[in-house]
Parts: structure tokens; C-alpha cells; sequence
């Protein structure tokens, strides 16, 4: 592996923590217990991080997407493990995993349209990418 693909997947990590960590941070009342709002929030940033990624790194293709949302999976396998024996509403939680999927689902196709975008140009045409890997 080299090193580019290392990095590629730290700054994947990293900003999965940080995005993780801002929807934390977002005030309970933007959203008022609308799942469908947080969940098309999550969607979009999710999905725009994966497409930026995956442009930068075209190499790495869609399984970019699966390391920005590990931070969220790691996050809610914690949180189900702290539960313990807690009284679990199904229906909600049923919708709160299918939003979750959606978001993994939305950060690994951003990923894959991102470098496929970036396996076109090439690389006369970004500067930039000589930075970044």
C-alpha cells in the first residue's frame, strides 16, 4: 500500500470524526425530532465529503465512503452496547438504522462519483493533487 492511500484513508477517518462530532454539536432544536431533516442533512454532507474525497483520491474509489461513515458505525455500536437492557421502540429504531444505511450508502456512491470525475481529468489539469498525495 502506499502512502497516498494511507493518507487518503486518514483524512477519510478524520473527517468522519469531525463531521460525527458537529452533528453532535448541531443545537436539538434546528431539527425538533424530524429524522427525515437529520437524515437529508446527513445524507448531503456525507455524500458531498465522499464525491470531494474520491476527487482527490481517485484511486481509492467508493470504498472511501465506507471509511468517512466508520466513525458513525463505531459511534452507534458504542451506544448500543451502553443501552444495556433499555426498552427499545422497534418502528424508531428501524427508521434510524435505515437513515444510518442511507448515509453509508450516500458517502460510498459520492465516493465512487468523485473519482470517477477525477480518473478523467488528468494530472496537468490539478495542481493540487500533487500536494495531496
Amino acid at each position: 500500500m502506499d502512502i497516498s492511500g494511507i493518507r487518503a484513508r486518514l483524512f477519510s477517518l478524520f473527517t468522519g470524526c469531525a463531521l460525527l462530532l458537529v452533528k453532535a454539536a448541531l443545537p436539538e432544536t434546528w431539527f425538533e425530532n424530524r429524522l427525515l431533516v437529520l437524515f437529508t442533512v446527513d445524507i448531503c454532507a456525507y455524500g458531498i465529503v465522499g464525491m470531494v474525497f474520491g476527487w482527490v483520491w481517485p484511486r481509492s474509489g467508493w470504498r472511501l465512503g465506507v471509511y468517512i461513515f466508520s466513525p458513525v458505525a463505531f459511534a452507534l455500536a458504542i451506544g448500543l452496547f451502553l443501552a444495556g437492557d433499555q426498552p427499545a421502540k422497534v418502528p424508531l429504531m428501524l427508521m434510524n438504522l435505515l437513515g444510518y444505511f442511507l448515509t453509508l450508502v450516500a458517502a460510498c456512491v459520492g465516493a465512487r462519483i468523485g473519482s470517477s470525475i477525477g480518473r478523467r481529468r488528468s494530472s496537468t489539469q490539478r495542481p493540487c493533487r500533487k500536494l495531496l498525495s
